[in-house]
């Protein structure tokens, strides 16, 4: 038997195979990435914008209903100190402190809408 000499297409098939095994490599790859890497990057950036607006509306609401709610509870604190004082002091008619009871508990349980405390004596 005498050997053959290759043939165009085997030739060929030598010289292109890197480049096919180069392409199908890419495309594996690019396949993997699109199905595994590309979602959980995406969650874990979809994860990280609802934290950091957690994390806005905390520091709003820390910052308007807090403030609102501490000046409620000083304004509370100051006209209940001023009914203790007056309640002490022999000079001022009870029966107008005892009158003025109800607005003081409504101010309480509410909140006032201002940051002036009460006139519970009616005087101002």
């Amino acid at each position: 038997m005498t050997p053959t000499r290759p043939t165009f297409a085997v030739t060929a098939l030598g010289t292109l195979l890197p480049y096919i095994i180069g392409a199908a490599t890419t495309l594996a790859v690019q396949l993997v990435i699109q199905l595994y890497v590309v979602p959980r990057v995406e969650t874990r950036k979809r994860r990280e914008d609802r934290w950091e607006r957690n994390v806005v509306e905390l520091a709003e609401l820390l910052a308007t209903d807090v403030v609102n709610s501490a000046s409620d509870a000083k304004v509370a604190q100051m006209a209940c100190h001023d009914l203790q004082e007056m309640a002490a002091d022999p000079r001022i008619d009870h029966t107008k402190i005892e009158g003025r009871l109800p607005e003081l508990q409504s101010l309480v349980q509410s909140g006032p809408s201002s940051a002036r405390p009460p006139d519970l004596l009616g005087v101002n």
